[in-house]
């Protein structure tokens, strides 16, 4: 097709290579901007997909103000023609926005486009579906937890209507799953994460970082409920990436320093935070230097320096007060509201007043109806590489009748998202065995299917 096509047809020559860019994702930079130099907006879908494709490219690289620059250009050019492209263009410059710093920026682009994307009954058009999920997520930064589960929902709902369910994982597992377990709904987090894990099963190739989220949400529920050797089983096959961090996977960075925290690896939790401090400080991602600083602040509070422990978290406050990032300090770990009251003596001071006391406030709020933490769980292993657990939790009243330790073995492989054969292949059964403790560990969790059987077992401290 390339040969077929002659010099002077340059415009034919930039769809072909806007093709090639969609095919080619090493060299999609060179090929889509030799593609837009070809082409005008009489091409008007290549040219705007291939303006789509160079600002994927750049934000792949992480070519930030390059990526932006292209997606601002594609917002302006499609604002008419085509109001997905544009709206997909809104939500990628909001989600950056975010992060760097500027949450309410970033909320104004997206009201901005909510309130132009919208149909004659008012509701939002299903290209906004990017744009909903962005804005639930700075909803849930300002702790307005009924408003981002409500633009999560809209997101997710137009997400599956489309066929992209690797968009609804991310409603799940990016705002439903800290919701909920911020509302004390234990069970509806844990089940938020497996109907994510579900979700992007079904359209993994549009996103490839799904089991690295699962893991890493994994574990944040795992340290929420105080069980670090749950946490630690991720920690123990994941590791900061080498080269270039992308900034959209900055959560399961901050994650990874966590439970490094939680199982008191203090020096490798320093050089990890140095290196994202180092990251973040060169890219201009201050809404990951609002953590750091709270991360280094919990750090030094472990190991007894509480003067540096009180400088990192009043480093934290202006930023946090002045683009109401309320849940950077409601996710942490509790030590933080330990010190965020000796703060003003230690300060002599805190320019935040109001900030810190609503601040106190919520975190009362979210003590009170918090649902009781799970109990502590065994990292014994047993044979096949299953984890075993302690006859206590074998035979807990709740239950219909106590799960065999068999049952127990196909349980939680179920909640792996093995199939029936896989589950057999892992356990040296039969096809038909495995089916059959399937149906047992139903009727004793008494549900009648995986999802649920995930979520009962989840609130029973079976996994």
């Amino acid at each position: 097709a390339e040969k077929s096509l002659s010099e002077g047809a340059a415009a034919a020559r930039g769809q072909f290579l806007t093709l090639r860019a969609h095919l080619h994702a090493q060299e999609v930079i060179p090929l889509a901007t030799e593609a837009i130099e070809l082409m005008d907006e009489s091409c008007p879908f290549f040219y705007g997909a291939a303006l789509l494709l160079l600002a994927l490219g750049h934000k792949k690289n992480g070519n930030v103000a390059d990526m932006m620059e292209v997606f601002g250009r594609l917002a302006r050019l499609e604002e008419r023609r085509n109001p997905f492209l544009a709206a997909v263009a809104i939500g990628e410059m909001a989600d950056v926005l975010r992060l760097q710093g500027k949450r309410r920026e970033a909320l104004r682009l997206c009201q901005r486009a909510m309130e132009q994307y919208r149909d004659s009954r008012g509701r939002p058009l299903p290209s906004l579906v990017v744009v909903l999920l962005i804005d639930a997520m700075l909803a849930y930064e300002a702790n307005d937890l009924s408003l981002a589960l409500q633009r999560s929902e809209q997101s997710a709902t137009i997400a599956q209507q489309a066929g992209m369910s690797f968009l609804a994982a991310q409603c799940k597992c990016y705002v439903d799953l800290p919701c909920r377990r911020a509302l004390g709904e234990r069970a509806a987090a844990w089940a938020a994460l497996e109907q994510a894990r579900q979700l992007a099963t079904d359209d993994h190739p549009l996103y490839p970082e799904a089991s690295l989220d699962a893991g890493s949400c994994r574990a944040w529920l795992h340290l929420k409920e105080a069980n670090i050797r749950g946490a630690a089983r991720w920690t123990a096959t994941f590791d900061l990436p080498p080269g270039i961090l992308p900034y959209d996977r900055s959560h399961v960075y901050l994650n990874y320093v966590r439970v490094l925290l939680a199982q008191e690896k203090l020096q490798e939790a320093a050089e990890a935070l140095q290196r994202l401090e180092t990251w973040a400080i060169a890219d201009g991602w201050d809404r990951v230097l609002l953590t750091v600083a709270l991360l280094r602040s919990i750090a030094a509070q472990k190991s007894g320096d509480e003067a540096s422990a009180m400088d990192y978290l009043a480093q934290a406050l202006p930023l946090a007060a002045e683009e109401d990032y309320r849940r950077a300090f409601l996710d942490e770990d509790p030590v933080i509201f330990e010190l965020l009251p000796r703060l003003h003596a230690h300060q002599g001071g805190i320019a935040t007043p109001i900030f810190v006391d609503g601040l106190l406030k919520e975190f009362a709020d979210e003590r009170r109806r918090a649902s009781p933490e799970a109990e502590p769980k065994s990292d014994a292993e047993g044979k096949d590489g299953v984890v075993s657990l302690p006859s206590s939790v074998l035979h807990r009243p709740s239950l219909i009748e106590p799960l065999t330790k068999r049952e127990l073995d196909v349980l939680r492989l179920l909640a792996e998202g093995l199939t029936t054969p896989e589950i057999a292949n892992r356990l040296y059964i039969s096809a038909g065995t495995a089916k059959w403790h399937t149906i047992n560990v139903y009727r004793k969790l008494d549900v009648h299917g995986r999802v649920q059987a995930v979520t009962r077992a989840h609130e029973l401290g079976l996994l």
